[in-house]
């Protein structure tokens, strides 16, 4: 447990003087933890080579990457998940850029740019595309047109995904605070500071924003005013975004167990303690949660009751969600292993390396 916590810790670390500093020419890529997207019939996934891929979900043939193959332009190692709305796909990079990029080509419609490294995943809701970014901000484009809309000023690294909701965006920083913000012009509705950084996404659902902390916290907030409804405190930091199915609220901890909550009154319904500590959001479909360890194992477990259903090691660090459709749990593990299980028994179908393509 000790040696992972310092091995997690020493990436942080990494991270965050990567955050406080430009980009220098030569300078060697980070490791990244992009997650994989399926939208429609294809599956989506940036590499921490600097490179996207479109894949065929049903067997990982590629269907494009962007730079193209044999382009050796260098655009940095990738975060985020992609996000893809009206046949475009978006996506920050260490480089400090967000690419749109056509879902169908791989060509890239436009770019732009921040003063940091965008180490988030971005939400398009009303016509924009909404991003956070390692220089303290908080951005909104015009989703076709890349045309800036407003920023907005944190007092620190803004890592986690925005959440747009009913004309607000809910977007969380590590200077403890979550923000929510009018999606029209960015000014600010009400803030809520909590006892440590924010450094995943919130889920909004009900009225309610959760989110956890690295205060070993989760917190659920009356989304019109922003006071709290609940907390719920665990021995380790919430790095993980919780995920809210039927009014249950699930989410890992560094304390390596996952956590079923009560999304009205934040009381546990069941807890499952894993191999490792849990850094990503779980993945939820037909009644069963997947989600993956630092320790490189995927756990099936019914989402009612928490009972294990399966487990497939992967030997490598799990630290982004799942994505799960059509009978199949797609798992990215860290350094670019990208794999393919069957839902029903962990059963590995297809497994590939993007970034070695």
């Amino acid at each position: 447990m000790k040696e992972s916590i310092s091995r997690i810790t020493l990436l942080m670390a990494l991270l965050f003087v990567a955050g406080l500093v430009s980009s220098c020419a030569g300078a060697p890529a980070l490791p990244s933890w992009p997650g994989p997207l399926l939208a429609g019939e294809t599956l989506y996934i940036g590499s921490q080579a600097g490179r996207v891929f479109a894949l065929n979900p049903a067997s990982g043939a590629e269907v494009w990457q962007y730079p193209p193959a044999g382009d050796n332009t260098t655009i940095g190692a990738l975060w985020g998940t992609p996000a893809v709305a009206n046949e475009t796909l978006y996506i920050g990079s260490e480089n400090s850029q967000l690419y749109a990029l056509d879902t169908n080509t791989g060509t890239q419609r436009w770019t732009v740019s921040t003063d940091g490294r965008i180490a988030g995943s971005s939400v398009v809701a009303e016509g924009k595309v909404f991003v956070g970014s390692s220089d303290h901000n908080v951005y909104a484009w015009d989703a076709q047109n890349g045309r800036k809309e407003w920023e907005f000023p944190t007092g620190n690294w803004v890592w986690g995904r925005p959440v747009a909701a009913d004309g607000k965006v809910y977007v969380g920083s590590f200077d403890k605070t979550m923000y929510c913000l009018d999606a029209e012009n960015g000014s600010q509705v009400w803030a809520f500071e909590a006892g440590g950084a924010i450094a995943g996404g919130a889920a909004v659902t009900d009225g309610l924003v959760i989110f956890g902390a690295l205060d070993n916290k989760v917190y659920a907030l009356n989304a019109d005013d922003g006071t709290k409804a609940w907390e719920f405190s665990a021995d380790r930091w919430f790095w993980a975004r919780p995920v809210v199915v039927d009014g249950t609220v699930y989410v890992g901890s560094l304390d390596q167990t996952v956590y079923a909550l009560d999304a009205e009154s934040g009381a546990r319904v069941w807890s499952f303690v894993t191999d490792g500590m849990i850094r990503a959001a779980a993945a939820i479909s037909d009644g069963q949660l997947y989600v993956g360890s630092e320790k490189g194992t995927v756990y099936a477990l019914d989402a009612t009751t928490g009972q294990q259903l399966w487990l497939a090691t992967l030997g490598k660090s799990i630290v982004t969600a799942p994505a799960v459709d059509g009978g199949t749990v797609y798992v990215n593990t860290f350094g670019d292993a990208l794999y393919a299980l069957d839902a029903a028994s962990g059963a590995q179908r297809w497994t590939l390396t993007p970034s070695k393509r």
